[in-house]
């Protein structure tokens, strides 16, 4: 079985990119704020540090979330094109179908955090909404992934 070389090359990038989204958003929520918790008290230098490591992990999950979407929408061309995006015709068209919509999900969510969440006045209710913003982009980014491995072995066994 030929396998072609790009076809590998993008999903090894996909895997990549999906281990940086989640992987970033984990390191924040179970590393970085229970470390600096643990270790600086509250002050303006531990707001600082926190403003600069969160802006900077954002970056990096709005850069792999749309690294996500290119090799995603080129895996999907790949193997059915876009007749399958929004498909409930197959059991694979509807998982992948549902993967998507999570994806956009996810992207929206990330959208209203970095357009409303982060202009909330009070600082302990805007740091709870971006925890909670976190988490569940964590859970669904799992999904997401648990969604990934299972349609690349579904098709093995229609």
């Amino acid at each position: 079985m030929d396998i072609p070389i790009q076809l590998v090359i993008m999903a090894t990038l996909h895997d990549i990119f999906t281990v940086i989204w989640i992987g970033a958003m984990m390191v924040y929520v179970f590393i970085i704020i229970p470390s600096l918790r643990g270790f600086i008290p509250m002050s303006k230098q531990r707001k600082e540090i926190m403003l600069n490591i969160r802006g900077k992990l954002i970056l990096v999950v709005m850069i792999s979330m749309a690294n996500l979407l290119g090799t995603g929408l080129f895996l999907i061309l790949r193997t059915g094109g876009p007749p399958i995006l929004f498909s409930f015709a197959t059991y694979y068209s509807t998982m992948l179908t549902y993967k998507l919509h999570l994806s956009i999900l996810a992207m929206v969510i990330i959208l209203i955090k970095l357009l409303w969440i982060d202009k909330i006045k009070k600082p302990k209710i805007r740091h709870r909404f971006i925890l909670i913003v976190i988490i569940c982009n964590i859970v669904i980014g799992i999904v997401i992934t648990y969604l990934s491995v299972y349609l690349r072995y579904i098709r093995d066994f229609e």
